[in-house]
């Protein structure tokens, strides 16, 4: 247990030189707040790319197609690759074994006029099969989604964007109700949010769904699919777009058709957050660490001040260990108060910015929410005590060691 007179003695002994007892305390200080910065930072940096792939099933691929690069089979170079109805079906029948859902989903390449009476805005709209709920999720929030049924029918049929309806229809029933895109009108079977945040769902709310057969009637994609999405076993891709080069007579090395793996992206970045957050990690200890040393120093020095009070002490009977004891509980007292402060006030300015983020919506797309975690303030805590510890450990044992006849004589 710490004596009343011990915290008293703590404390007079590092007021006695004030100001290299704040410089060693703000090192120490600077450390945690550098550590908590560096992990505050790098947990809001991962919540954002993570948000990218929020509403995807990340064991999904989607196919898209360019310009090829390469000639092949008598076929030149520069030919504009295009996915049609006629692949879609053919991959559906070729490997329905292996594929789980399938969906076209095409999209217009600006934003297009939508009309509610008196209202107008501009919106983009996407085309799509019934199995695209599946591999780009949503939260619906009233009504229901676009089905088979409506493709197959060719139905004016829309889902909205919970902003496409906060815009033209604010808080009122929508359901049941028409909207007109361009010259055509449609009726509203369901509301859909976004299951992002930030500017992703921003972006996303403002989005109107339409049966994809619909969209290739009403907006001259006749036949031709952007991009098709697809969740299926192991080794289906490659099949896939091997099946899809050889049909459109595509070099095998070429790009023309290609696709973006949920799951490889994904797996890229996480790859990438264990490197960052490694690197953080030995920043933000490396600078703890010579905030320790400056603690360490700064016993050293004071042992040697001190050495003829040391003795005095030793003379009227202290035994080692007390000597220990009162220069290693300096050291955790002035490392831990140091600290403390530092872990506060890293603790308040992360609070503040993610406060900040969602108060006046300064979300990033590529920062999010950043926390630090429970744990990470108890190791912070723990590596405190044993750094006070250790760094008045050795000068400490050093001080027990001196003789008081020899400490009496010194000057």
């Amino acid at each position: 247990m710490i004596s009343k007179d011990e915290i008293q003695e703590i404390s007079e002994t590092l007021k006695k030189n004030k100001s290299r007892t704040l410089l060693t305390a703000f090192g120490v200080f600077w450390g945690v707040f550098m550590l908590l910065l560096l992990l505050g930072s790098g947990d809001g940096l991962e919540k954002g790319i993570t948000n990218m792939f929020r509403g995807y099933d990340l064991n999904s691929f989607h196919i898209y197609s360019r310009t090829t690069k390469m000639p092949y089979e008598g076929v030149r170079e520069n030919r504009r690759i295009r996915i049609t109805n006629e692949d879609l079906s053919l991959i559906k029948s070729k490997f329905k074994t292996h594929i789980k859902y399938i969906g076209a989903r095409s999209y217009t390449n600006n934003s297009v006029l939508v009309k509610n009476k008196s209202l107008n805005e501009k919106y983009d709209i996407f085309g799509v099969d019934a199995d695209i709920f599946h591999i780009r999720n949503v939260r619906l929030r009233e009504g229901r989604y676009v089905s088979d049924f409506d493709n197959t029918l060719n139905r004016l049929v829309a889902v909205i964007g919970f902003t496409v309806k906060e815009d033209l229809y604010e808080n009122k029933s929508v359901l049941g109700k028409y909207i007109q895109i361009e010259s055509s009108f449609y009726k509203i079977i369901g509301v859909f949010e976004s299951l992002r945040e930030g500017e992703q769902a921003d972006s996303q709310n403002k989005t109107i769904l339409i049966p994809h057969t619909t969209f290739q009637d009403n907006f001259n994609k006749k036949n031709i699919i952007d991009n098709i999405g697809i969740v299926s076993g192991l080794n289906t891709e490659g099949a896939i777009i091997s099946f899809l080069k050889k049909r459109h007579k595509v070099h095998p090395d070429d790009k023309a058709i290609y696709t973006w793996n949920t799951r490889k992206e994904f797996s890229k970045y996480q790859g990438l957050f264990k490197a960052i957050r490694v690197f953080m990690w030995l920043i933000g200890i490396g600078t703890l660490l010579s905030g320790i040393v400056g603690v360490s120093n700064i016993m050293v020095i004071n042992i040697k001040e001190r050495t003829k009070e040391i003795g005095i002490r030793k003379a009227i009977g202290a035994t080692p260990f007390s000597i220990i004891k009162m220069i290693v509980l300096e050291s955790i007292f002035l490392t831990g108060i140091s600290g403390y402060i530092g872990l506060s006030v890293g603790l308040i300015l992360i609070e503040t910015i993610n406060y900040a983020l969602n108060t006046f919506n300064l979300k990033s797309e590529f920062f999010l929410n950043p926390e630090i975690n429970l744990s990470i303030v108890l190791i912070a805590i723990t590596v405190l005590v044993f750094a006070g510890f250790f760094a008045a450990l050795f000068p400490a044992r050093k001080a027990a060691l001196i003789k008081p006849i020899e400490a009496l004589r010194e000057e």
